[in-house]
């Protein structure tokens, strides 16, 4: 692959050069082609000198939850276009996270801080107009921050005030819905008595299909996620035809709980116990700050969620106790 102007002015960081411009910067560009789709590109604690955009394949970023166990906790998965390890090339400070490369035929283009301070010193309009795209998207990601903080802290309010498990889960779906910008949304809850996924509510309605047999398709998917995922960002996503319809945009966010696995020495692993489904009519709504920022909503509300309707189920099986001792007496 070759570094050329068609390359490269399609990605947002670049919308406000022009051609010409973007030709002035070339120079400044390094090309990674990894031969392995699993490159590690940096890891936490590096020190940073250089900003990285996405070609092609996606980027996990990874934070370290527990050094001696060797344990991580993904906080993003960045698709084609977007940019990362901006702080890098400001400061020059040390990674506050390690950075995957995902993906056969991947392709990062680098920016190393040297490289551009010179840039900077002979083309000043040029690396300024760079420069001002770069604080921009800094800004924007700033505003979605203190939108996650808000949406966060309303959660937990609805969490908080209601021990109702219907009433939580079509309060937690519509601050899901526009919190996103979807169209519509429902929740689908796993029932492990008769395995298998249940619509608990939709807003405005329910979808057509309200059942979800545990063989199908989707449904195995489901089980197996570990982030939202969306059909941009995942080659191996699957659509939701076995409930009956199709959108342009379309987001599973899973709700997840601690469990004791028996098969595994009754070790406390993750498990999907339900999972929104956002829906809008136009393509490429979910955007990477919007998915954060429902995974978010959704590592915050899965236990929650669980627990309440456990408690839920405890009162309805005593309620029942009460009822056929006092009419067997």
């Amino acid at each position: 692959m070759e570094i050329t102007v068609d390359l490269i002015k399609h990605l947002p960081l670049f919308a406000k050069l022009s051609e010409d411009e973007i030709a002035a910067s070339i120079s400044t560009f390094k090309l990674i082609e990894p031969d392995t789709p699993n490159l590690r590109i940096f890891e936490e604690g590096d020190v940073g000198d250089s900003l990285y955009l996405i070609l092609k394949g996606r980027v996990e970023i990874q934070k370290v939850i527990d050094a001696q166990a060797g344990t991580s906790k993904i906080l993003a998965i960045l698709p084609e276009g977007a940019f990362f390890g901006e702080m890098a090339l400001l400061t020059g400070e040390k990674r506050s996270a390690a950075a995957v490369l995902r993906g056969a035929n991947a392709a990062l283009l680098k920016i190393e801080r040297d490289d551009f301070m010179n840039f900077m010193s002979t083309s000043p309009q040029v690396a300024s107009k760079l420069l001002g795209s770069l604080v921009g998207s800094l800004s924007n990601r700033l505003r979605d921050t203190s939108n996650e903080v808000v949406a966060l802290y309303e959660t937990g309010r609805i969490i908080g005030n209601s021990s109702n498990y219907n009433e939580i889960i079509t309060q937690i779906l519509d601050r899901m819905i526009k919190a996103s910008g979807a169209s519509a949304g429902f929740v689908m809850m796993w029932n492990n008595v008769v395995e298998c996924f249940e619509c608990q509510v939709g807003l405005p309605e329910k979808p057509p299909v309200t059942v979800l047999a545990p063989q199908s398709s989707l449904a195995i998917y489901w089980r197996n996620m570990s982030l939202p995922a969306t059909a941009d960002i995942n080659e191996d996503f699957v659509d939701t035809t076995d409930l009956g319809f199709r959108m342009e945009s379309t987001i599973y966010v899973p709700f997840k709980v601690f469990e004791e696995d028996q098969t595994q020495g009754n070790e406390r692993v993750r498990r999907v116990v339900g999972v929104a489904v956002l829906v809008a009519p136009q393509p490429k709504v979910f955007t990477l700050q919007k998915i954060t920022l429902l995974r978010g909503i959704a590592d915050q509300v899965g236990q929650a969620i669980a627990n309440t309707k456990l408690m839920q189920d405890n009162d309805s099986r005593r309620d029942y106790n009460q009822i056929y001792v006092s009419a067997d007496l």
